[in-house]
């Protein structure tokens, strides 16, 4: 084996016996610990330290089991009585919704108890649907808009609905909700962002409601000529389709009630609304005023016989347009029947019908006044058959009784006066001025006559007025 140079550059590894020749001499030397000197000393610190690390351990443990129950305990929430609760556990809501009280769940991050509250909050919607108005004009009325002398409608300023006759119209609106299920508001609904969700739900029922309604219906709440069935109210459009869309989207709230504070058309334009509503409601006034009293004429004219009187009126014109003679004979039968409160058959039914009123005391009349010509004819013609077979048995009697009856009828007049002359007096001559009293009179008695007669020309002329307007009405009535 070749011997190598330690001190040669080229020298491979050292060699294990000449680094033992090169090591220094030890400078300490190491001794068994013997009973006494600095290792015992040292035995009560090292004591010391453990048992205060063994203590500072325990304390640790200690507080960390106070920790954990602080943490556990953090769970405990209180839900207020206006307040409902879910329990949120490792991010998964219970089926269940916490009621108040003292509820426990999971502390976070583990889990929470999120408390909504379940009263009523509103929403007002002032400005989303009216003109944009400056800060002093906001609480002005209506009126008080349009005296202002407002221009133009402004639509890329001004809030408005379109209704279903492309009218333009103005509103204002303010809505209550809460939240009713309270467990798809925790899942579906940020709280930052629920007010702004219930805004724009409303705005959207302000919207479809608007579209079904015409100008006239969602400003006045009065049914157009066109509309057909029972008139929607807007409010109950706008509440039910805002709750729709919260449905939809799984919001949990519910819109408890609308209230539409003011509507109006364009500021512009409301004195001439205003003149036209004025006007409408004028002209309804006016049509029910007529309405009653033709039901009032109509009453007068022929009482609870009013209505079948009519339609029978008018099948007879019918009838008698097409000809058809022996129809129309029958139904003037009907007619008659009625009239004079027989029994007859209308529309397939008996019925007796008494026609009271002004046709009613008209029949009465001319029934009583047939009965009394009727019976003073008999009377006469029954008075003369008895003085004819009288003046055939007697004749000198009853022209004797009848020129008595002449004579005591001649000196019962009013106007006849009698001078008695003493006897033996052939020729008098008298110059005398009518008796006053007995002018007077018979003045009288010629004014009441006069009266009477006047009176009775008024009573028949106001009796053809009646069943002239009766005539006239009856046909438009019916058809109506």
């Amino acid at each position: 084996m070749s011997q190598f140079n330690g001190d040669t550059p080229d020298a491979g590894a050292p060699n294990p016996a000449m680094m033992v020749a090169r090591r220094r001499p030890a400078s300490v030397n190491l001794r068994e610990q013997s009973d006494g000197g600095v290792g015992a000393m040292m035995d009560p610190a090292n004591q010391s330290l453990a048992d205060a690390l063994k203590i500072t351990y325990r304390l640790l443990q200690l507080g960390m089991v106070a920790l954990v129950v602080i943490f556990l305990l953090s769970g405990f929430q209180s839900i207020k009585n206006y307040e409902k609760g879910v329990r949120v556990t490792f991010g998964q809501v219970d089926a269940g919704e916490l009621d108040p009280g003292f509820r426990f769940s999971w502390p976070r991050p583990l889990g929470e108890i999120i408390r909504v509250p379940t009263g009523n909050e509103s929403v007002d919607l002032r400005r989303e649907f009216f003109p944009n108005l400056p800060p002093d004009q906001v609480n002005k009325t209506l009126q008080e808009l349009a005296n202002s002398g407002r221009g133009e409608l402004k639509p890329e300023q001004d809030g408005y609905v379109v209704t279903r006759d492309l009218g333009v119209a103005h509103g204002r609106f303010t809505a209550t909700w809460r939240r009713t299920n309270i467990r798809s508001n925790v899942q579906n609904i940020r709280a930052d962002q629920e007010l702004k969700l219930v805004q724009t739900a409303v705005m959207r029922g302000v919207v479809h409601a608007s579209a079904q309604l015409s100008l006239g219906e969602f400003l006045y709440g009065t049914p157009e000529g066109d509309r057909t069935g029972t008139l929607p109210d807007a409010t109950q459009l706008i509440q039910a389709r805002a709750n729709q869309t919260l449905e939809e989207m799984g919001a949990g709230i519910e819109v408890t009630n609308l209230t539409i504070q003011d509507r109006t058309p364009p500021l512009l334009l409301i004195t001439e609304f205003n003149n036209v509503q004025t006007q409408q409601q004028k002209s309804q006034t006016e049509i029910e005023v007529a309405r009653r009293t033709a039901t009032e004429t109509l009453s007068g004219a022929a009482g609870e016989a009013t209505e079948a009187l009519l339609g029978q009126i008018a099948e007879y014109d019918a009838a008698l347009a097409t000809g058809d003679d022996a129809k129309a004979e029958a139904i003037l039968a009907v007619i008659d029947a009625v009239l004079e409160g027989r029994e007859t058959v209308i529309n397939g039914q008996k019925m007796t019908l008494r026609a009271s009123g002004a046709a009613g005391q008209a029949i009465v009349e001319a029934q009583q006044y047939r009965s009394t010509v009727v019976s003073k004819a008999q009377g006469e013609a029954e008075a003369f058959a008895a003085r004819l077979q009288a003046f055939k048995t007697n004749p000198g009697v009853v022209l004797v009784s009848d020129w008595t009856d002449a004579y005591r009828a001649l000196l019962a007049r009013p106007e006849f006066e009698l001078w008695m002359l003493p006897p033996g007096v052939s020729t008098i001559q008298l110059l005398l001025n009518r008796d006053p009293e007995v002018v007077r009179n018979r003045e009288q008695l010629r004014f009441k006559s006069d009266q009477e007669e006047l009176e009775r020309g008024r009573l028949k002329q106001l009796q053809d007025q009646q069943l002239k307007k009766f005539q006239d009405t009856s046909a438009p009535v019916d058809a109506r």
